[in-house]
């Protein structure tokens, strides 16, 4: 410590960075140790573990198997989806009833897209 002329007192080194550093290197390898311990014994664990298989419940004996209720899961979504497709395609293409009794039909897109450019759009009167 030093003295000042007006008497105050102040440091005159700075911090010793060798114990700083000895330090941060001391915490980061008992980091690393510790994680490296841990290594067999994660892997005791993961063995022990995958031995057990599936664990049962106390209800799988009383009600068996069940087929879960809809909707399920798709096991071959893309393949869902090219069927949905081509249904699609399939009726935007096609002429079909839709309710014959209150003379309701389906008709192609095409067509239907003539129609509105021809006729237009229907509107309905003032209220």
């Amino acid at each position: 410590m030093n003295v000042d002329e007006k008497g105050t007192q102040h440091e005159t080194r700075d911090v010793r960075y060798g114990p700083v550093v000895a330090a941060g290197i001391g915490l980061v390898m008992l980091t690393v140790g510790a994680a490296l311990l841990m290594l067999p014994f994660m892997g005791a664990l993961a063995s022990r573990e995958a031995g057990k298989g599936d664990p049962a419940s106390p209800l799988a004996n009383v009600i068996g198997r069940r087929v879960p209720p809809q909707p399920r899961l798709q096991t071959h979504p893309l393949d869902d989806l090219r069927v949905l497709r081509e249904a699609e395609t399939a009726a935007l293409g096609d002429y079909a009833w839709v309710d014959e009794e209150a003379g309701i039909m389906r008709i192609p897109i095409e067509r239907a897209i003539a129609l509105v450019v021809d006729k237009g759009l229907p509107t309905r009167g003032a209220p």
